[in-house]
């Protein structure tokens, strides 16, 4: 991994030099930067983390042991320079009478305690005076890039926002002050959970692609959208019969669906930025939710499949420039299950599935001074976690468990 990464970091420096030289007619370049950052991160508690804490979802429910303590009541300090990132910006000559551009960056965050380069963005794109025409990866439709909380962790509001990269094709047409916008998703880094874990083949067994569809409303001062989603799994391709003495084929899917809203007005210094997104089985989107076996059929092990819903959303408030400030909200609620649940926890697949609600609290300060930031922040997170009632298909007797963060980071762009 070190020899692919320096050979990497090479390829990008040299490429600048490596172009034909530019001309009037059809310019071609190629621009690197980034940024080094470091956290510093400490936890009252232990949480639901990726990337070695650096993504917090929320905090593990309460284990209580023989003393009466609780095991999870761990605070933690963390000291990480995961998230420094290159990026390399492309255009080449027009082609189909369409500027080509392109994007490729990377970090290093990746999990179980170690650091490697790992690939966020890689796609290019054709653009037309009213027209774009995306392939690669990049965020998915349901992150819009312009209507994100501000905030210093880089979870950007996930679990109440979307938070996922995943290659698509994505298609987008301006009409005036209105944009529409479709794409075919598939799944690769955030992929849907399952009897094999978190695992793209899923979306694949069913060879139906996400669909995303979205229009908005945009002027000086205004940002309006709405984006719905559509996927199709198939957990499994065999089932087993009673004992497991007997092998079939498996042909049943799941569907789900999303919708979201959100809005923004923005002046000179200042910003309030709103979203909220209900939806069904929206784990690989970094949310809460997931599904289940509804039913078994005892000859041919044959499974029923049953999905949550839940709603998330979040309000956020920018002010500044040199100085900056920043106050997030989110909140979501777990509506349960559709069907009562068969009587297994080994087969629910998704996350926080006995979380009932759950709320984040984010006052945020940034200092910028040329290419250098500086940032604290604070992170109230509660979940309220109860008992899942497999007949009707939702969470009870819910209490709060509370992690309080404290986040500082520096920032060097390039």
């Amino acid at each position: 991994m070190k020899k692919i990464t320096t050979h990497l970091v090479t390829f990008l420096m040299m490429m600048p030099f490596l172009l034909p030289a530019q001309n009037a007619e059809q310019q071609q370049w190629i621009k690197l930067n980034g940024y080094v950052r470091n956290d510093v991160i400490f936890d009252s508690r232990e949480n639901i983390i990726s990337n070695n804490g650096l993504f917090i979802f929320f905090p593990l429910p309460e284990n209580k042991l023989d003393d009466g303590k609780d095991a999870n009541a761990n605070p933690t300090l963390t000291m990480l320079a995961l998230t420094t990132r290159m990026i390399g910006t492309f255009r080449t000559p027009d082609v189909f009478n369409a500027k080509v551009s392109g994007r490729i960056e990377g970090d290093f965050t990746l999990s179980a305690g170690a650091s490697g380069f790992r690939l966020r963005h890689a796609y290019g794109q054709l653009a037309w005076e009213n027209t774009k025409l995306l392939f690669g990866q990049t965020w998915v439709p349901s992150f819009v890039e312009n209507c994100v909380p501000t905030v210093v962790g880089i979870a950007t509001g996930a679990p109440y926002q979307e938070f996922a990269r995943n290659p698509q094709i994505r298609f987008t047409q301006q009409l005036g002050k209105m944009g529409l916008l479709v794409a075919v998703v598939s799944q690769m880094d955030y992929a849907s959970p399952g009897p094999d874990g978190a695992n793209p083949v899923y979306m694949r067994r069913a060879v139906v692609p996400e669909i995303d569809l979205g229009l908005n409303y945009g002027n000086n001062h205004w940002l309006f959208g709405v984006l719905s989603a559509v996927k199709t799994i198939k957990p499994r391709n065999l089932t087993y019969g009673e004992g497991n003495k007997s092998t079939f084929k498996s042909s049943e899917t799941l569907t789900t669906y999303s919708i979201k809203g959100y809005a923004k007005y923005y002046r000179e210094k200042w910003a309030l930025k709103a979203a909220a997104t209900y939806g069904k089985n929206l784990c690989e989107n970094s949310m809460v939710g997931g599904y289940g076996v509804s039913k078994i059929d005892s000859l041919t092990g044959a499974e029923k499949y049953t999905p949550s819903s839940g709603i998330n959303s979040w309000l956020n408030f920018v002010y500044g420039e040199k100085w900056k400030g920043s106050l997030t909200v989110g909140y979501g609620y777990n509506f349960g299950f559709d069907e009562p649940l068969y009587h297994d926890y080994n087969r629910l697949w998704g996350r926080g599935l006995e979380i009932e609600k759950l709320y984040r609290i984010v006052p945020s300060v940034f200092y910028n001074i040329g290419k250098f930031q500086i940032a604290l922040e604070y992170e109230l997170n509660t979940a309220y976690y109860g008992k899942l009632n497999f007949e009707r298909g939702c969470v009870e007797n819910s209490k709060p468990i509370t992690n309080h963060r404290i986040l500082f980071i520096t920032s060097f762009l390039f």
